[in-house]
């Protein structure tokens, strides 16, 4: 008797009277199509009528059939686990024994999904046919527990145990479905009912591999289902068609129409039949699935979600279905919000699919917006794309696309580039703004596409501003996505034409960015000479860069500068672009005398203007005409610098020595630097230090000994001098004695005599600004600016000289190293630290100040290595305002890169220090000392994250040293506090595992001292936390757990009340608490600590302020 019969016993019996049953009573009427109506079949009465038949199939095969049955149950796995497995060949096969054997195929699948969550055990005919689906789930789950699993997830994308798995899997349950749809299996309901039962219950299992799995093969399942339908479809439309020819026709076959009308019903019925189907495994996995604690399972939805919305718009693509996506969007994983966006976005690309989207599209458009500020930078790239596509359809607002231009500023480079290519969708409004106020025309003399181009990011780079480097932040996201920031040649061009000079200022700026990038350099920085390791490929693409620039701009450098020589802000950039031309063609062109009369056009702009950017561009440009430039061309620039420098001294003098006359006088007219000669000497300075400061001026002997002469001056007698010379007077003898100690350094023929009356000038001058610093703040009014410039000097000093340490021991300038003296630091740092902690306690320090902190203390560790002045420093933190905070977390950054016991050690010096005070205070005031002490390990416990892995590293390495420094060789009672107070607030950085490893060694020191002394209390106080800690349990989790249990009170009240009509999902809702669920916080901490001192201030909440005297 075959194993699947069509008809039943009894129709048998009656002589295959279908229409009849057993009672004799008429039959249902079939449908029709010829096929009769069934009610689909429910998981529970599938698996009721297939054990039912059990016996009867059983008896249908014989007993080495079970056995093959058996052994067969483990053969879909074997031959899926092998890349590019044939799946359309093993779904027919598979199909071929279900219709032999319905209970050995359906174990069969069942055991693949087993196998496929991990387990090594699968599931047999017999165990099937005996047990329901539930009960050999808990038996799969237990095998599971009891270690039964491969070596590797069968399911993961870079599984290396089964490559190949995961495709072949998801494709089989596809080609199994479609075949079972060819075939007529899938429209009798029992296959439909028999997998939907398997797939969801196995979906609600504790155990995550099993259920990530099913929900895998459920959601399949629907992809599939959707696929059927719209072949189905197709079908139904196609016959629909042939009957419309058929009746146009004035001799139509009626027996053809009628026969075409069965299968339009047919396929109809078909159609409704598997949408239910759809209907049913949407409502038992995704529904409870979409918010599953497992963030591969809530995205694994999503992303299904978007397919079916994309493959069956009539069903999916309602609001019904589009909520889910809009809940998700508040997610607190990003892979499940990145999933979501990339749905939204695929959708939002088709205007059709956009008219059916509009009721979302209004409700969740303010969420949709928010996430371009959201905390990962995936997420915030997919949703600058959303917001672009939203845009060109006209579907979002444009304040949204306002905060997307800004993000072009972002220090991301994968955010910067998403926010530039999104911008293509502003520039024609951008352009047409920027033609419109400036009433012009475009015309075909030159190429209108890359003008309209320069003009739209001009008009963006003026929105956005140039705070804090913005321009330079712009054009690095811009560049790659508009051809003309590739062609400075072209830019250079548009600025011979007549145009308002802010434009040409902006476009003069665009034009040494545009030559900075093409040169290899990072924009969005200020510029530095550091150069980046490059490959070859690269090297070469700068140099053809390099000679293509050369080419274009060469000739119009002369002309431009000649042009724009009077406007200060056009002139700066222009005279940056000189640097970027190779002057080999000069030379090869024979061309000596344009290069000469170009160094005098740089000389002339110098004496001329007297801003600071113009000025350093100057002197940037002296030092590539007569050091870095080519050295043909050299002898044909050095004089006009000589000359430049002898200009310089012929202005200089007269000034220094009319206001040292008006000093000696105590004449404090030189208070006012902005009239009369005090105004005269600090322009000088102005340039003085300009050049100086790029460029060494070996000729400039006079210009040096006549400013060393008058800090000498300044120094020795208390006289009113003028704040801003007497900085740049210093700052510009510092850099002509680092240029003389360089030389020294580099000479092979320095002599000693030469050695040691360079050190004698050095010395003394250093010892007169020293002199200068320590009395500045009582004497000089608003010394602020001059204390850092001052402090900025010793520090410029002190970084060139420590080159003297690398030197072989018999060079002569091995000696030149500068180390100041214990007094000496301690002053400038004193100094540094009264800057950045003002009087007024609401007042926060300000950036310079924060970035002469962070020098300082980056020159201490590297040379004098004592870290005193660092942990000072850290110190600071949540103490003196957002930029201290960034410098700190920068200083922290760079100690963890040398390495992480550098950075444990500048902690430890701080908790050290900290705590010796603590000890030699009185017991009257200890515990006011001990609060302050606990206080700033709490501060500096905030720098770290436990979700870094760097971070962990340098806790179990600051634990290991400090439990080792208290409690080795024996016990010391006097520290027992430092381990509670001082170490304590640093458990919750602390990862369980080291905790863990940590308590046996606690333990061991708490056996070796008397606990009933009450010293040992602070000890015993640390064991129970790092005890607890061990456990996994932290400060925020406990919180959390109290803030939940008040809450439960409240909510055991509600339901109380409520009704019984929600019991449905109670299972599903307390499986799914199984597992704790963090809040986002901590994505918010880890940007926070990323921030450095190049991004800002850090803005955050205000805080109470306790500075440790």
């Amino acid at each position: 008797m075959p194993a699947r019969s069509r008809k039943s016993e009894a129709t048998a019996t009656r002589g295959g009277n279908e229409n009849a049953d057993e009672s004799g009573a008429p039959a249902k009427k079939k449908s029709r199509s010829g096929a009769r109506k069934k009610k689909p079949t429910t998981g529970g009465e599938a698996l009721k009528n297939r054990n039912e038949n059990a016996s009867v199939q059983n008896a249908s095969v014989s007993g080495d059939g079970d056995e093959d049955a058996d052994e067969g149950s483990g053969d879909l796995f074997d031959l899926l686990r092998v890349e590019n497995a044939a799946t359309i060949l093993h779904a027919s096969d598979w199909r071929a024994r279900y219709n032999a054997s319905e209970i050995s195929a359906v174990a069969e699948i069942y055991s693949l999904l087993s196998k496929a969550a991990g387990c090594s055990s699968g599931v047999t005919a017999i165990e099937l046919q005996r047990s329901d689906c539930l009960m050999i789930m808990n038996r799969v789950v237990e095998d599971m527990a009891a270690g039964n699993l491969y070596g590797d997830d069968p399911l993961a994308k870079r599984s290396q145990d089964f490559k190949g798995f995961r495709e072949n899997f998801l494709d089989f349950i596809d080609k199994c479905i479609r075949d079972a749809s060819e075939g007529g299996e899938l429209y009798d309901g029992t296959l439909f009912a028999t997998l939907a039962e398997i797939v969801s219950t196995c979906a609600g299992s504790k155990a995550r591999p099993l259920r990530m799995a099913a929900t895998m093969m459920g959601l399949q399942m629907i992809s599939s289902l959707i696929t059927v339908v719209n072949n189905l479809q197709k079908a139904r439309d196609l016959k629909q068609n042939q009957v419309d020819i058929e009746l146009k026709k004035k001799k139509s076959g009626g027996e053809v129409v009628k026969s075409l009308k069965r299968q339009i019903e047919s396929a109809q019925e078909h159609i409704e039949l598997v949408e239910g189907y759809m209907n049913d495994i949407f409502t038992h996995v995704f529904t409870h699935r979409f918010r599953d604690c497992d963030e591969n399972i809530r995205a694994a939805c999503m992303t299904a979600l978007g397919k079916w919305m994309m493959k069956h718009q009539l069903v999916f693509l309602t609001d019904f279905y589009l909520k889910y996506l809009g809940w998700s969007l508040n997610d607190k994983s990003a892979a499940v919000r990145l999933e979501v966006l990339l749905a939204l976005k695929t959708l939002a690309s088709s205007q059709s699919h956009l008219a059916m989207m509009d009721t979302f599209i209004a409700r969740f458009r303010g969420r949709m917006a928010e996430m371009l500020r959201d905390v990962d930078a995936h997420v915030v790239v997919e949703a600058v794309r959303l917001a672009a596509v939203l845009h060109e359809h006209t579907e979002l607002d444009p304040e949204h696309m306002n905060f997307v231009t800004a993000l072009i500023m972002d220090k991301t480079p994968s955010i910067r580039t998403a926010a530039a290519k999104a911008t293509k969708t502003l520039m024609h409004t951008l352009t047409e703004t920027y033609r419109k106020a400036r009433g012009i025309s475009y015309d075909d003399s030159t190429n209108p596409a890359l003008e309209k181009e320069l003009h739209g990011i001009v008009q963006l780079l003026n929105d956005l501003g140039d705070e804090n480097g913005g321009h330079g932040k712009v054009i690095e996201g811009l560049s790659g996505v508009y051809p003309v920031l590739a062609q400075p040649g072209f830019i250079a061009g548009i600025l011979k034409h007549d145009m308002e000079m802010a434009d040409a200022a902006v476009i003069a700026n665009v034009l040494v960015l545009t030559m900075r990038k093409a040169m290899g350099e990072d924009v969005s920085n200020s510029y530095t000479k550091t150069v980046s390791r490059q490959s070859a490929k690269i090297r070469n693409a700068i140099e053809a860069a390099h000679e293509q620039m050369t080419k274009d701009i060469g000739s119009l450098i002369p002309q431009l500068l000649s042009k724009y020589q009077a406007e200060a802000n056009v002139i700066g950039p222009l005279v940056e672009v000189v640097r970027f031309v190779k002057l080999e063609h000069y030379s090869l062109r024979h061309e000596e005398d344009q290069f000469t009369a170009l160094a005098e056009q740089i000389k002339d702009i110098f004496f001329k203007h007297s801003d600071k950017r113009t000025l350093e561009a100057c002197g940037e440009a002296f030092n590539y005409f007569c050091n870095e430039g080519f050295e043909a061309t050299a002898p044909f620039a050095q004089p006009v610098l000589d000359s430049t420098v002898n200009d310089l001294s012929a202005r200089l003098s007269p000034a220094l020595k009319k206001v040292r006359a008006l000093m000696a006088k105590s004449d404090e007219s030189v208070l006012n630097e902005n009239e009369g000669y005090a105004f005269e000497l600090r322009m000088c300075l102005y340039r003085v230090r300009a050049l100086i400061s790029k460029c060494n001026i070996s000729s400039g002997v006079r210009v040096i000994n006549d400013l060393s002469q008058y800090v000498a001056d300044v120094s020795r007698a208390n006289v009113p001098v003028g704040k801003e010379s007497v900085a740049m007077a210093s700052s510009s003898v510092s850099f002509a004695l680092i240029w003389q100690g360089l030389e020294l350094m580099d000479s092979d023929s320095a002599t000693s005599v030469e050695v040691n009356e360079h050190l004698t000038e050095r010395d003394a001058f250093l010892s007169n600004v020293m002199h200068i610093l320590r009395r500045a703040e009582d004497s000089i009014a608003d010394s602020d600016d001059l204390r850092r410039s001052l402090i900025s000097t010793v520090c410029d000093m002190v970084l060139y000289y420590y080159n003297a340490s690398t030197l072989p021991a018999a060079h002569p300038a091995k000696v030149l190293q500068l180390k100041l003296n214990s007094a000496d630091s301690e002053a400038v740092w004193q100094q540094c630290t009264a800057l950045i902690t003002p009087d007024d306690v609401k007042q926060d320090a300000d950036l310079d100040s924060a970035r002469l902190a962070y020098r300082m203390a980056v020159h201490e560790q590297r040379i004098a290595s004592n870290g005193a002045i660092g942990a000072d420093f850290l110190s600071n933190f949540k103490l003196t305002g957002p930029w201290i905070d960034a410098a700190i977390r920068t200083y922290c950054n760079d100690l963890r890169r040398t390495g992480p016991q550098v950075l444990v050690r500048a902690v430890l010096t701080a908790l050290h220090s900290a705590y010796a005070e603590v000890l030699q205070t009185d017991l009257g005031n200890r515990q006011v000392l001990i609060e302050a002490f606990t206080d700033l390990a709490t501060r500096l416990s905030d720098i770290f994250m436990l979700s870094s892995k760097r971070d962990r590293l340098v806790m179990r390495i600051m634990f290991d040293e400090a439990l080792k420094s208290v409690l080795l060789p024996e016990p010391s009672y006097d520290r027992f506090s430092f381990l509670a107070y001082g170490l304590g607030p640093f458990l919750s950085r602390l990862s369980a595992v080291d905790a863990k490893a940590l308590t046996t060694f606690v333990d061991d020191a708490l056996a070796k001292v008397d606990s009933e002394d009450t010293r040992c209390t602070p000890l015993i106080d640390f064991a129970d936390q790092l005890n607890k800690r061990s456990k996994g349990a932290s400060e925020r989790r406990a919180r959390w757990a109290r803030k939940r249990s008040a809450e439960q009170q409240d909510v055991d009240v509600k339901k109380s009340k409520a009704d019984d009509g929600d019991e449905d999902e109670g299972d599903d809702d307390a499986m799914e608490q199984d597992d704790t669920i963090e809040t986002a916080d901590d994505d918010a901490e880890t940007t926070a600590d990323d921030h450095t001192l190049d991004d800002g201030p850090v803005e955050t909440a205000e805080r109470s302020r306790s500075r440790r005297k």
